[in-house]
């Protein structure tokens, strides 16, 4: 198996080039291209064939969560930002973002969440983890509670887990030996008990309770 293809994206040279020195101290990662902008990224991802965009969200022509919506679904997407609000954070995962870290993590936290996405688990940072914590049950408009007490049967949890960590039907159902059909009517059923809207939704309940792992 090859390295680990890496480009970073921010707007600030100097946070570009601290994260290529520590991530290039990895024996198994190279960083293959950076950009100060989502537009930048998007013209080289063709070319370079990256595993793993590392992104900040505020940057000029198209920033972090618009490149987010545009990459294609092979790359995992890491954001990396100080934009710790509720807001930003659930709208990257809307957005499609496997992971967000605090520009004021460690770098071993970054390594880790880049080993961890590739797994195919999300990754949050601690202080991200605590902001979707705290806000869990809370919609963007208001601070009412949104989801119901609600019991999910074995295979409906297995289902969540596999939504929540950015699978396709058609995955799930091939780790599942299910039909997609099936996870089709599963997925339905856990959306609307959780009445849940987005994905983002899904992702929250399933770090409150505990069935899925966030660093």
């Amino acid at each position: 198996m090859g390295n680990i293809r890496i480009i970073i994206a921010d707007d600030h040279r100097m946070i570009r080039d601290v994260i290529k020195t520590f991530i290039s101290s990895q024996s198994d990662m190279e960083i293959v291209g950076e950009a100060a902008n989502g537009e930048e990224v998007l013209e080289m991802v063709d070319s370079l064939k990256p595993d793993v965009v590392i992104t900040d969200i505020t940057m000029p022509k198209v920033d972090g969560l618009e490149l987010i919506a545009k990459l294609p679904d092979n790359i995992k997407i890491i954001v990396l930002s100080m934009h710790d609000d509720y807001e930003n954070i659930i709208s990257a995962i809307e957005a499609g973002a496997n992971g967000y870290i605090h520009k004021n993590s460690s770098q071993e936290d970054l390594i880790k969440a880049i080993r961890s996405i590739l797994k195919g688990d999300k990754y949050f940072s601690q202080a991200i983890a605590e902001t979707l914590i705290n806000n869990f049950g809370k919609t963007r408009e208001d601070s009412k509670p949104k989801y119901p007490d609600v019991k999910l049967s074995k295979r409906e949890i297995q289902i969540l887990v596999g939504i929540a960590n950015g699978y396709k039907n058609s995955q799930i159902a091939e780790k599942l030996f299910i039909s997609t059909r099936t996870v089709d009517t599963h997925r339905t059923n856990i959306k609307r008990k959780l009445n849940a809207k987005t994905t983002a939704d899904i992702v929250l309940y399933a770090i409150r309770n505990d069935f899925m792992k966030i660093g």
